[in-house]
């Protein structure tokens, strides 16, 4: 028989890579133990032609681990040729003699990320569909299937431990074969023949391979099917005739001896010892097989347990020198056979023998190697050239698969379990419906299956496999393992049967066979032997009904999405449509699916149809609800309104009780708050995500109304600027010996009688209730949030709850709950911004009213007034603190800190109020700088209360402006004069931010105000010179004084300033203060 075009191919590529590895072309080669100059002994089918290629252009450097990955990424690709056309490619078979091309859609293919153990590294594909090789449909929402080609599913995915050697999937195959011919031989079946005998045979085997086999046979005609049989499952394993008559001639040499049970390590020790370099066509063959023996004995014999540390490093070398270098080859035929003997002592001192059955002695080490093995021997009954389709010889080839049991610790129900597997796998990649057949009668003969054997039965419980359901591993046995792999594709096909069998309805009821026949062994308590017909028929009712529930909800989720997303142009009532297809709906489920289900569970017609009318009578009152719903919600709107304006009109800021500190009112507006939410969750009717809004609409109205009417208070005639005194008129100082008799007073400008009235009422306790409301809303607002969220996640769950678009994927559900979050915080989060802004408005007002009202003859009448000596902070300060107990008591624990900080910054303002605009009773001189530096310090620590207080670095930082304004009162004279000449151009026109606070300590209103209350000489005479402001002593100390912008004596010192010799620079600065002083003071002149 000719080779195949893949074995020619494979051949034609071994010579090319031989060729130019021994043609000095590489000049260094790079391995895991290092650089060589010399070509190894290398697996010629485990490196990448193309990166050879690149290497001997790039310089001849070969690194072996880069060639692997390069040959592994590239063997998940088609084998092309570089042509310009870009569209030849090979082909595994002759398309001549194939037939024509399969007419269903080409299956698109999803690769796995591991390329070197490609059946260890993946994890079950029917229970997770995001990872391994995936060749199920992809969920409930797909309307086709997209399937996996047969080579990808032939892989052991119900949850076999890993394997740590790097097998291949072609080292498995090559190995299997080896096994069961090695098998053959020790069961006296004739394996290797003569060649005269194969010469006249070998023309027939390839017509004979579809051939319907004989009922009866000779002696004679026995053993020539035994070779034809041979011959065909060498063919659908794709091993090469070399490596055959190799492997069947040592069999029959060492393999036909009398053994108590020969073992598989058995078999790999006896080929090595039996096979040698000179049976193979070149060295680089021997070398891979060899590799790979010594591979397949690694994974067999080093994971185990019960290996001592010596034995494991005494294996380890042997095998390492069988794997690598020349040693091996150099060791005498002697030396090699100790060396083997040494592995199968090792190997038979470490074996855990379990049980035993009709003379078998099953090992559990290594199984996940054998179950492998034997599982690709199974996958030889199926045809390589026709996907999916089991070959005629099917039966035959079974037989002598069955010689392995006994070397690969296989039972018949055991075979049973793993042969309904790979057959159910060949239905995923095929949809063939006669795979699906033979799975479940395999799965029923294993069901079947006594187990008489307590010992049998603990071995099979003993090869444990992983399993994934969720995020949860567990580990079941063998037969476990598979039949819960199989019933998660089921349940996942079944939980939605509308979808995946509405256009194939004949798999049906063999699906729903399949899943009955594994989820028996899978219940809780219940063992592989289930006896109790009762037991069986209610677990069956039970997972029917689940089935018929969840198909049912998800096919009327997918037609009311369907309707629901339809343009308004295209439907009438969406009502009427949606009956409609339920109509079609129940008509299709009584006329195929029940028929079926009615075997197993007669109520299932019964089932589907309350199912269908209770969820249309579900949307029939969610469609007739939701006006109504909005209309109670619009209508409570303008009931809290209401009761709102009723309950603040009626408000008399006064606290509730000592614990309780907020004012009546805020609680009542609660209150209805509260009981509109609980009538609104009570109603029990389908809600939407518009009566979410709606309610959270209302919500945010009630409360933002509320909050208006607070921070109308104060209202545009109270502003803090009315608590500020007015200004004193700007002097110099100058100390007279002769009193004046009559001095100069300028009256006060009184605030009218509305202006007095409002900052009476607005009372320090009456503040502190207010802003004790302020924080009663934040906290009752977290409270009202967490409380309707719980109660919205409640809804969703009920049975009545509706959406628009079913949640068919995480994504889905996930973005409806995102909706709902943006209300939440849209709504919440705008009512806490609200209320924290008017915190904060009536914090800073009361902390200006404590200082400059209630505190104005204490402490900015009274602070330095006369002289620093005599008035300074000390004796200010048990009024602050008077003040400041009163103020603690009134607040609520969580805003002491503000308010407190609130009064820190007006007593600061009030302290630069007196540097700056203290008036003729004030004035500083150098000494003076330093205790009023420690009076700032003073007041700095009095606020800090050794910690108790406010953060130092707080206060530190508020009182920054402060040091620095004294800072500037410790400059000499001539200093300053040139900071005033040097700021004229940046005199600001605005003169209210002159009236308290400096914006920058170097504009000309601040460094006038310096030199005006500097006792020096110096600056009195530069201010009577250039400004002719008079004297302090020509003023009567009055309590308070109009603001220098507001006297007469501005105009006089503008008309003044003209007569003075300045220079050129110094004359055009102070025509820009004297334009600037002009603008600023035309409004207040008018």
């Amino acid at each position: 028989m000719e080779p195949s075009l893949l074995e020619r191919y494979r051949s034609d590529r071994r010579k090319l890579l031989n060729f130019l590895l021994s043609s000095g072309l590489i000049k260094q080669v790079r391995t895991p133990s290092g650089c060589s100059t010399s070509t190894p002994y290398l697996d010629l089918d485990a490196l990448s032609s193309d990166y050879v290629l690149d290497c001997i252009k790039s310089g001849g450097v070969l690194d072996i681990f880069e060639a692997s990955r390069k040959y592994h990424e590239e063997s998940f690709y088609p084998v092309m040729i570089h042509s310009q056309s870009r569209n030849v490619y090979f082909l595994l078979s002759d398309c001549n003699s194939s037939g024509p091309p399969p007419q269903r859609a080409p299956p698109p293919r999803y690769w796995t990320s591991n390329h070197t153990s490609c059946s260890s590294s993946q994890q079950n594909p029917l229970i997770n569909e995001n990872t391994g090789d995936e060749y199920v449909t992809k969920g409930a929402r797909r309307p086709v299937k997209h399937l996996k080609p047969v080579e990808t599913a032939m892989l052991s995915s119900f949850g076999l431990p890993f394997l740590n050697s790097g097998l291949s999937d072609d080292d498995l195959r090559e190995s299997a074969y080896e096994i069961l011919i090695a098998s053959m031989a020790f069961a006296g079946v004739e394996v290797y023949f003569l060649e005269d005998r194969k010469k006249e045979k070998g023309s027939r085997i390839l017509s004979r391979l579809k051939s319907k086999k004989d009922k009866g046979y000779s002696q004679s005609q026995l053993g020539e099917r035994h070779e034809q049989l041979i011959d065909t499952i060498r063919i659908q394993m794709q091993i090469s005739k070399a490596m055959d008559t190799c492997i069947r001639k040592s069999s029959m040499q060492f393999f036909t001896r009398t053994y108590e049970q020969i073992d598989i390590h058995q078999v790999l020790l006896g080929l090595l010892n039996g096979v040698l370099k000179y049976d193979f066509l070149n060295e680089n063959s021997y070398m891979r097989w060899k590799r790979r023996q010594a591979t397949v004995l690694e994974e067999l014999l080093c994971s185990s347990a019960d290996l001592s540390t010596t034995d494991l490093l005494t294996l380890k070398n042997l095998l390492s020198k069988i794997k690598h270098g020349k040693e091996w080859e150099s060791m005498s035929h002697y030396d090699r056979s100790e060396a083997i003997l040494s592995i199968g002592k090792i190997a038979s001192k470490m074996s855990s023998r379990v049980g035993a059955q009709g003379g078998n002695i099953f090992q559990t080490e290594g199984y996940h190697v054998k179950l492998r093995l034997y599982e690709r021997l199974l996958f030889a009954v199926f045809d390589i050239l026709e996907e999916g389709k089991l070959i005629a010889e099917a039966e035959e080839i079974l037989l002598l698969i069955k010689l392995t049991w006994s070397t690969l610790g296989i039972t018949q129900k055991m075979h049973n379990a793993l042969y309904g597997w790979v057959l159910f796998q060949q239905f995923l990649g095929t949809d063939d419906p006669t795979l699906l057949e033979f799975a479940i009668l395999q799965v029923q003969k294993a069901l079947a299956v006594q187990m008489n054997d307590e010992k049998e039965d603990s071995y099979i419980s003993s090869l444990l496999c992983s399993c994934i359901c969720g995020d949860k591993e567990s580990h079941l046995g063998l037969l476990e393992a598979i039949f819960f792999s199989i019933s998660i594709w089921c349940d996942s096909k079944l939980q939605d049967y509308h979808l995946h069998f509405s256009q194939n309805p004949s798999s049906f009821k063999k699906v729903v066979t399949l899943a009955l026949a594994v989820e028996t062994p899978s219940i809780e308590g219940c063992s592989l032997e289930v006896s109790n017909c009762n037991y069986l028929n209610k677990f069956a009712k039970q997972k029917l009904k689940t089935y018929v529930q969840g198909s049912v909800k998800a096919a009327y989720k997918r037609v009311a999405y369907t309707i629901d997303v339809k343009p308004m142009t295209e439907r009438t009532n969406p009502l009427v449509l949606l009956a409609n297809e339920l109509k079609l709906m129940v008509e299709k489920e009584l006329a195929v699916f029940c028929p079926v289900l009615h075997d197993w569970f007669p109520a299932a017609g019964i089932i589907s149809a309350s199912m269908l009318h209770q969820l249309y009578g579900e949307r029939l009152i969610g469609e007739i609800s939701r006006p109504i719903i909005l209309d109670w919600v619009i209508a409570q709107h303008e009931h809290i309104l209401d009761w709102t304006g009723r309950a603040f009109e009626l408000e008399d800021w006064e606290p509730l009780s000592l614990q309780q500190k907020q004012a009546a009112s805020v609680v009542e507006v609660f209150r209805i708050i509260n009981e509109t939410v609980d009538q609104f969750f009570r109603l029990d009717l389908p809600m939407h995500i518009t009566h979410l809004q709606a309610l959270l609409s209302v919500i945010f109205h009630s409360l933002d109304t509320y909050l208006l009417k607070v921070v109308n208070l104060l209202g545009s005639a109270v502003d803090k600027h009315h608590l500020f005194p007015s200004i004193p008129p700007l002097t110099r100082y100058e100390e007279t010996a002769i009193p004046i008799i009559k001095k100069k007073l300028v009256e006060n400008p009184v605030l009218d009688e509305f202006t007095q009235n409002k900052l009476k009422d607005l009372s320090i306790s009456k503040l502190c209730v207010i802003l004790n409301t302020l924080q009663y809303i934040q906290k009752q607002l977290d409270l009202l949030e967490d409380g309707i969220g719980k109660s919205w996640s409640l809804v969703k769950r009920h049975p009545s709850w509706t959406e628009e678009e079913p949640p068919r994927t995480l994504e889905t559900a996930q973005a409806l709950w995102d909706e709902s979050a943006e209300l939440f915080v849209a709504t919440f989060n705008s009512i806490r911004d609200c209320t924290g802004d008017a915190i904060r408005k009536f914090s800073d007002f009361t902390g200006l009213r404590v200082v400059f009202w209630d505190l104005r003859d204490s402490f900015l009448l009274c602070l330095y007034r006369g002289g620093v000596e005599g008035a300074r902070l000390d004796s200010v300060l048990p009024h602050v603190d008077s003040v400041l107990n009163h103020v603690c008591g009134l607040v609520d624990d969580a805003l002491r800190d503000i308010v407190v900080l609130s009064v820190c910054r007006g007593f600061l303002e009030g302290y630069i109020w007196v540097l700056l605009n203290g008036g003729p009773s004030r004035a500083f001189s150098e000494s003076d700088v330093v205790s009023m530096e420690d009076d700032l310090n003073m007041f700095q620590d009095f606020f800090v209360a050794d910690g108790e207080g406010l953060p130092r670095s707080l206060v530190h930082q508020e009182a920054k402006l402060a040091q620095q304004i004294l800072s500037l009162f410790s400059l000499q004279t001539e200093t300053i004069i040139r900071m005033l000449m040097f700021a004229g151009e940046n005199i600001s026109t605005t003169s209210e931010s002159r009236t308290h606070r400096p914006d920058c300590l170097e504009d000309s209103h601040t460094l006038i105000r310096i030199l005006c209350h500097k006792k020096d000489s110096e600056a009195s005479k530069f201010l009577k010179r250039h400004y002719q402001l008079p004297s302090s002593s020509e003023y009567e100390d009055a309590t308070t004084q109009e603001s220098i912008l507001g006297s007469p004596f501005i105009s006089d010192l503008l008309k003044r300033s003209a007569k003075f010799h300045w220079t050129e620079k110094g004359h055009s600065s102070f025509r820009l203060i004297k334009k600037k002083f002009q603008k600023a003071t035309h409004g207040i002149r008018e």
